[in-house]
């Protein structure tokens, strides 16, 4: 029988199943469960991104991997809450976008979000997804991109400035993320104001 301790990740049965005391079924020898082998490797390549891994992205393949395990390989599949069908309700939206925006310049996790909104971390992924047409981790890094963007056309700000109030953990993470994502520099936007 395990109970988990009191860490953030391992409170992640009582969210899930409203129960924290599990024991783990064997599993049939030569079995490979592709979808954990999967999940797996997504998460080892994020880690081994270093600095530029997405801390939100690697957490929401953290909170899916764990709830495959939890849900396949334990006792808790027989406890499993009814599924839910539909996004987040608007005020519980205005209330997850509205935190977001709060914390943009923090971590962020599944877990935290999902208690915003009062849900389990695994049904706030789907439900999140369904509203946003995303998962959180491309919502926030898009939030964050915009408020970066917004400040340094709008504020004489240093970059490595910017780059905290938004997330990133350095002037050049988030020099390397805006290129990739919006084709363009902090450098180059500042320059771009300075003409108009």
């Amino acid at each position: 029988m395990i109970r988990p301790n009191a860490g953030s990740r391992d409170r992640h049965p009582g969210l899930e199943f409203a129960r924290d005391f599990f024991e783990f079924n064997p599993t049939p020898k030569g079995r490979v469960d592709r979808k954990a082998l999967t999940l797996a490797g997504f998460i080892r390549d994020e880690i081994l991104r270093g600095e530029t891994a997405n801390p939100l992205y690697l957490d929401s393949l953290v909170t899916v991997f764990a709830t495959h395990l939890l849900r396949d390989y334990t006792t808790l599949p027989d406890l499993r809450p009814p599924r839910f069908r539909g996004g987040l309700p608007p005020k519980v939206w205005r209330d997850v976008e509205n935190y977001i925006h709060a914390h943009l310049g923090q971590p962020l996790s599944v877990e935290q979000l999902a208690k915003v909104a009062d849900l389990s971390p695994s049904y706030f992924l789907r439900a999140f997804r369904e509203t946003t047409g995303m998962p959180p981790y491309k919502f926030v890094l898009a939030k964050r991109l915009d408020e970066a963007e917004r400040l340094l056309a709008t504020t004489d700000m240093p970059l490595a400035q910017v780059a905290a109030m938004t997330g990133f953990s350095n002037h050049s993470h988030m020099t390397a993320t805006m290129t990739r994502f919006r084709g363009t520099t902090p450098s180059a936007l500042r320059r771009g104001r300075a003409i108009e």
